[in-house]
């Protein structure tokens, strides 16, 4: 028997973590935290990743980049022109 490697599909676009989109957003992870905390209409995480079947690790949430990228720039304190 062979193993033919890749399975057709669509592909998934790649995911973050918060702290990777921070950086990318080029703020401070608190700062994007608190973002998330504070409105309603957040992105949901594509993926919760738990720890091992240890109980050790960490949990960990990964989002769709543009998705975050497009509530980003629709906040209200995002466009104040100063």
């Amino acid at each position: 028997m062979r193993f033919v490697g890749k399975v057709k599909g669509p592909r998934r676009p790649p995911l973050r973590t918060m702290k990777e989109m921070a950086e990318a957003l080029g703020v401070s992870h608190g700062v994007l935290h608190s973002a998330f905390m504070r409105h309603e209409n957040r992105p949901k995480p594509a993926l919760n990743a738990q720890g091992d079947y240890t109980g050790e690790g960490s949990d960990k949430r990964y989002y769709v980049p543009s998705e975050v990228r497009a509530w980003w720039a629709s906040l209200p304190e995002n466009n104040l022109k100063g």
